[in-house]
């Protein structure tokens, strides 16, 4: 029985994915600007702080949201809301898209 109780141990660590899908956040920062698409969904956010790249996106100018994202309607508005009344934020992000570092989320403070 202590052995099927190791077997399950062992797999349970071997199918334990959650370091692929590791999320990051710079620093708590001010949001300088954002920019929203025209004839698509689509948002890139600027902050005050030194570009944080640590999925190494070939493009460094933002950060950016997929317009095929589930939340980009609700992220949108938490930005604009943040800069309009110059709170701090914190992107949560995972990973590139279009070469730049992809928002997953937001945190207002």
């Amino acid at each position: 029985m202590k052995k099927i109780y190791a077997l399950a141990a062992g797999l349970l660590m071997l199918c334990n994915t959650s370091d692929a899908f590791a999320y990051t956040a710079p620093p708590t920062a001010k949001i300088t600007r954002y920019n929203i698409g025209w004839d698509n969904p689509s948002l890139s956010v600027y902050l005050d702080i030194p570009f944080q790249n640590p999925d190494n996106c070939s493009d460094t100018a933002a950060y950016t949201m997929s317009s095929t994202s589930a939340s980009i309607q609700a992220v949108t508005a938490a930005v604009m809301s943040a800069h309009a009344t110059n709170a701090s934020v914190q992107l949560i992000l995972n990973g590139c898209t279009s070469n730049r570092l992809q928002i997953v989320g937001i945190n207002v403070y």
